[in-house]
């Protein structure tokens, strides 16, 4: 079960169609409204209990007053949005995409770096800069946060157990 409060109604049956391939049924959804969407997203062996014909197939109605009345409920039919795989991790596009924003924020860390780099750095240092040095250092960072990353994978949050940790050496 999932259940949380989106923004956009196309994260819901993003999220309704992958949970229902994880599970191979039609899973079952209720959305609430106001602005944005809280959903709650069933799917597993427990529907199999519910009385036959509680639900049908999902669909919204408009919710009269100003509470957070029911838009829509029903089980939710698989459908063709693209989900989260491994290749494209990110839950929260809409498409493989890489976004504009993201670039924008990139390119204003890169000027400022340089800006700051060229501002404070003495000037016989940016004469004799060496590359062989600034490239043994990019690849010593990207050694590090490979090194940090395996054991994050470990770590649980408290009251959580982990069965397995995976390490590099560990993996075939």
């Amino acid at each position: 079960m999932l259940y949380n409060y989106y923004r956009e109604p196309w994260l819901v049956s993003k999220l309704a169609i992958m949970v229902g391939d994880v599970f191979g049924q039609d899973p079952l959804v209720s959305t609430y409204g106001g602005w944005g969407r809280a959903a709650v997203i069933i799917a597993g062996p427990a529907l199999a209990t519910l009385k036959p014909g509680a639900f049908g197939p999902y669909r919204e109605t408009m919710s009269q007053g100003r509470g957070l009345g029911v838009i829509g409920e029903g089980y939710y039919p698989r459908g063709a949005i693209s989900p989260a795989t491994d290749d494209w991790p990110f839950l929260y596009l809409r498409q493989p995409t890489f976004p504009l924003l993201y670039v924008a924020g990139l390119a204003m860390v890169c000027v400022f770096t340089l800006a700051g780099f060229l501002g404070m750095a003495p000037r016989g240092t940016l004469r004799r800069f060496d590359l062989h040095m600034f490239f043994l250092g990019v690849a010593f960072a990207l050694l590090e946060v490979k090194s940090l990353t395996p054991s994050r994978s470990c770590s649980a949050a408290p009251g959580w157990s982990i069965r397995s940790c995976s390490s590099p050496s560990s993996r075939a």
